[in-house]
């Protein structure tokens, strides 16, 4: 197993913080990637999806698809993992480019 990939026991672990929503970056691609290819994990995520969302939509009597909600949500969830990274280098080329203008500034009212 890759160092950088998750075991089940961490994967499991860390479900219930999936289903929360309060999963950092890193642990959310580790936790999707790990999945994809752990069946045995994968059921155990429908499993809790199913007792917290299928307990909501029993309560509110509306009707539920497991497969296909608990898919959006783990979509949903990469996404938000994926444009949080894009926000991070766009502001990390903005302060890139104020750094640059900073330090012209600097050298063209001081000189080199």
């Amino acid at each position: 197993m890759n160092q950088k990939e998750m075991d089940c026991k961490s994967a499991k672990k860390l479900i219930p913080v999936f289903l929360k929503q309060r999963l950092s970056g890193s642990q959310i691609t580790k936790f999707t990637d790990h999945m994809e290819k752990c069946a045995q994990c994968k059921e155990e995520l429908t499993i809790q999806y199913l007792a917290t969302e299928g307990i909501n939509h029993l309560e509110n009597g509306t009707s539920f698809n497991l497969d296909k909600e608990l898919s959006a949500f783990i979509k949903a969830a990469a996404s938000a993992r994926k444009s949080r990274v894009k926000k991070r280098i766009l502001f990390a080329a903005y302060e890139t480019v104020a750094l640059l203008i900073i330090f012209g500034i600097y050298v063209y009212v001081y000189g080199f």
